[in-house]
């Protein structure tokens, strides 16, 4: 089903730019990732966006959305103004519930990092390996 509007829809009257998409461990095992990005407001007025950060498992052992809202942070930016976001995953943030185990259940894999002004306006993409410790 396509929403009407997505979420971040209609926030603004200004464009935005973003660039420089980051992501590192920062625990010893990996089990917590870092996704820093940059938003510029690139137009003439100030305005608010709603930068949000989408995870998908590339591979799965259960059916899961193509991509699922993670993260997001609303940031207010003057014409030519650029923010730094941060946004933390960590393995409860890459989990499913599984009912037959009555666990949540974040499985070792590939994850696509997708980053945008909503789930159609993707801006940055990247991806990391989760190694469940």
């Amino acid at each position: 089903v396509v929403p009407m509007y997505e979420f971040g829809y209609g926030l603004s009257y200004t464009d935005f730019e973003y660039s420089d998409l980051e992501m590192e461990p920062v625990w010893k095992d990996g089990s917590r990732y870092k996704l820093s990005f940059k938003v510029t407001n690139i137009g003439e007025v100030k305005g608010k966006e709603s930068a949000q950060v989408y995870v998908r498992q590339n591979e799965s052992s259960a059916v899961r959305p193509y991509k699922e809202l993670k993260g997001f942070d609303k940031v207010e930016l003057l014409p030519g103004e650029t923010k730094q976001v941060t946004v933390y995953l960590d393995r409860r943030s890459l989990s499913w519930y599984d009912a037959q185990k009555k666990a949540w259940v974040a499985e070792d894999g590939m994850y696509s990092v997708f980053v945008g002004a909503s789930s159609r306006d993707v801006r940055l993409n990247g991806g990391f390996e989760y190694i469940n410790h």
